[in-house]
């Protein structure tokens, strides 16, 4: 009997462990995989922490070893490939950026929100649903005469660079993106386009679907070629639908990331789906996720430079 349990509990991590790798894979270019996509890493070392504590109060040893180093590896996994703790963000910038996805009570939280900004002081600030605190007095007097209060769609830009041209690409069927235009000239030595996007969240939705109709809906427009893509993807870190979307852009929290690498839920996060994507002209400095004390989303902070 005490055989068949450990036959049991050790079957069920390696299950686990192999559904977990199936997903990263084939990540979510299926509807199937795109649900093992989203199992958190943190799950799947707790299942296997459990197993091994299970295994060597059985002193089930052969057993014990394969568990403890499966856990060790997928450990080393989510520290420094799926997050990055063990790095330091340089800091060195020409250009500051905050993007925040504010799908929570906005009124409750407008005035917190608002000090929350105004203290991280960005160039640019992208807001999602930022309807509420855009109108607060803080917001105003940290902006002064000179930045600019850019709105389209669901999307808030705060901006204390000169925007020139604001282009809204999509909107259709709960995707939704926006092109401001921003002279950074003074900063990186050209403009800068900035997509702001928002994909949808709902569970029943194919995530590669949502990409292959945007880019459907694009090829129908005119639009300049993207330096930088942020907002809430509602996608995972190495999304299959992410790299069809936009091939030619670099995930910043790869390229300049240090801490946890994980937006979504605020206060426990377990997976990173509000990314910024980035070209080759751009080199990321630093790339943080802050938590601003309510919400659902903690905030993007990305520090850019130009790529020599």
């Amino acid at each position: 009997m005490k055989f068949a349990w450990r036959v049991i509990l050790l079957i069920g991590a390696l299950l686990t462990v192999f559904f977990w790798i199936i997903g990263n894979v084939l990540s979510d270019q299926y509807f199937i995989t795109q649900w093992l996509e989203w199992m958190p890493t943190l799950f799947v070392l707790a299942m296997l922490t459990f197993t091994s504590l299970v295994l060597a109060c059985m002193r089930a040893w052969k057993q014990l070893i394969l568990s403890v180093c499966l856990c060790a590896a997928i450990s080393m996994w989510y520290s420094m490939y799926e997050n990055k703790l063990f790095a330091q963000c340089d800091g060195s910038s020409e250009l500051t950026m905050v993007a925040w996805t504010m799908s929570h009570p906005k009124k409750d939280f407008s005035k917190e929100s608002a000090e929350f900004i105004v203290n991280l002081d960005a160039d640019i600030t992208l807001l999602s649903h930022g309807w509420y605190v855009r109108g607060e007095e803080e917001i105003n007097e940290w902006l002064g005469d000179s930045g600019k209060k850019l709105v389209r769609f669901p999307f808030t830009v705060l901006t204390k660079v000169p925007p020139v041209e604001i282009k809204p690409l999509i909107a259709s069927d709960s995707i939704h993106i926006v092109s401001f235009t921003f002279d950074t000239t003074k900063e990186l030595g050209r403009n800068t386009v900035l997509w702001a996007v928002d994909f949808p969240s709902s569970l029943s939705r194919s995530r590669y679907a949502v990409a292959m109709s945007s880019k459907r809906l694009l090829s129908e427009i005119e639009w300049s070629v993207p330096d930088i893509v942020a907002g809430d993807f509602n996608m995972t870190t190495d999304s299959a639908s992410i790299h069809y979307l936009f091939p030619q852009l670099r995930d910043a929290s790869q390229l300049g990331g240090c801490g946890i690498m994980a937006s979504y839920p605020r206060v426990l996060p377990l997976l990173l789906i509000d990314h910024t994507l980035v070209c080759e002209s751009l080199d990321v400095k630093a790339y943080k996720l802050l938590d601003p004390n309510h919400g659902r989303h903690r905030v993007q902070w990305i520090e850019f430079k130009r790529n020599p």
